[in-house]
This record gives structure tokens, sequence and C-alpha cells, in this order.
């Protein structure tokens, strides 16, 4: 993130809020922000500020913890392989996926009626890029009220925490935030498990303006493992980003 200015909408889209209620510090205000370890959900800007929130956080981290680990046991190599394309590939995937499909731009009520639902498939065997792990297969626009049936057992904490999320993102003046599920399959095609993302939509992020073949869009930067941090860098650079955030950065 170094290589990136201050000012670009990479860093903006990554920024992390300190999850502790009380505190205003962010990524973008200089703070070194970092992951909760038990849940890997929440950020905090230092430990006095996750030592303040534990008692609120601690039955909603426990659990996730949990689920975390069986899943792991259930799935092994794919959990795995799953966190690693996450790490390269989120938020600014995440973000575009929301923005595409529920139209925020021209639509922001979406962000809470409706969600996205993405599903890929593990590649075989696993190459070393961890971008390109997975291969795509659908990504359709679901109205909320379906969220709960496609919800594992065990995950539908994540409606509260979607909303919490939302209604955090807004207080700290973002758009809202949105809700992605992910199937995640085998190479085999064998249904594995269901990833719950809620995806924070900041003022800049939604200015993106759909495409007519959005879906094929994200088609090609799964398939073919796009490094989109770098690609709007680059469109950024080259001042092919101004007034319109996100226009043609396939």
């Amino acid at each position: 993130m170094s290589s990136y200015p201050p000012e670009s909408i990479v860093h903006k889209i990554t920024n992390h809020s300190c999850a502790f209620p009380e505190c205003t510090n962010s990524k973008l205000k200089g703070a070194s922000m970092q992951l909760c370890k038990g849940c890997k959900r929440v950020h905090y800007c230092g430990r006095d500020c996750q030592r303040a929130d534990w008692a609120r956080h601690k039955p909603k981290c426990k659990l996730q913890a949990e689920l975390l680990a069986e899943e792991a046991r259930r799935c092994g190599r794919l959990q795995h392989d799953y966190e690693s394309w996450k790490t390269v590939m989120a938020p600014v995937l995440f973000t575009l996926i929301c923005n595409y499909g529920l139209q925020v731009m021209f639509q922001p009520a979406n962000i809470s009626t409706k969600f996205m639902y993405l599903s890929i498939r593990a590649r075989q065997p696993p190459p070393s890029n961890p971008r390109k792990l997975f291969i795509f297969n659908s990504v359709e626009v679901v109205d909320r009220s379906r969220m709960v049936a496609l919800l594992q057992p065990g995950l539908n904490d994540f409606l509260q925490h979607l909303e919490e999320a939302d209604e955090d993102s807004k207080k700290r003046g973002h758009a809202g935030a949105a809700g992605l599920l992910i199937h995640v399959h085998t190479a085999e095609g064998e249904s594995a498990t269901i990833r719950c993302n809620p995806v924070k939509i900041t003022r800049e992020a939604s200015m993106l303006e759909p495409y007519a073949d959005w879906k094929g869009v994200v088609k090609n930067i799964i398939d073919d493992g796009i490094n989109l941090r770098r690609r709007i860098a680059e469109k950024e650079r080259a001042g092919e980003l101004e007034g319109r955030v996100y226009t043609n950065i396939q």
C-alpha cells in the first residue's frame, strides 16, 4: 500500500476504522490498524482500544473464532486457499462487485434492500499465484429477504453484524455497508462453504458507473487474477479516473 499516494482511491476503499465505538481513529488518519486475531473481522488502532472494547466484542469474537476453526477442520486446504485469495483480492474486488450489482451510484437504497451472491470454484491444480486460486461461477443480485435461506446454520449472526456495520459506516460519513455472500466450491464443483462479508461503500467508491456486461467484467477479473489496486493506481496516475472514480478500470 505504501506505493500508492495518500489521496488514492485504493486507500479510501481499503481504509479501516477502529472497532471501539468511542474511538474515531482510522487508517486514513494515520493509525496503524490491526485485525482482531480471534474473529478476523474487525480492526483496532491499538491494544488500549481492543482491551476497552473486549467486553462488548468478546461474545461475537469467540463465536466467530469457533466457526472459523470448525470450517478450517472441515475444509482444510480450501479454507487456506480462500483466505489467501481474499487477502490479495479484497476489499477492492468486493467493493466493485457490490457497486456494479447494486448500482449504488443510481440506487443507493439497494444497499439496505438487496445483497450480492458470488459463487467461485477452486482451480485445480492450485496455482502459485494466489490471485488465480479460484474460477468464477456466477454472481447475482438477490433480495435481502433471501439471505437467511442461503446462510449456513451458525452464520445467521451475520445479519446483525451487517446491520451494525451499515449503521457504523453511515455514522462515519460513508454510503453504508452492503452484504456479500461468497459460495466457495471445491475443484470438483462440490458445495463447500459460504463466506459472509459486509462491504463498506465509501462515497468515492459509490461513484462507479455500471456496465451492461458487469458480470463479464467480474468474471474476467477473477479468472485472470487482475490486480485491481495496481490497475486503479495506474489509471489514477494517467488521470483517467478524474471525476468518475472506477470508470473503465477493467
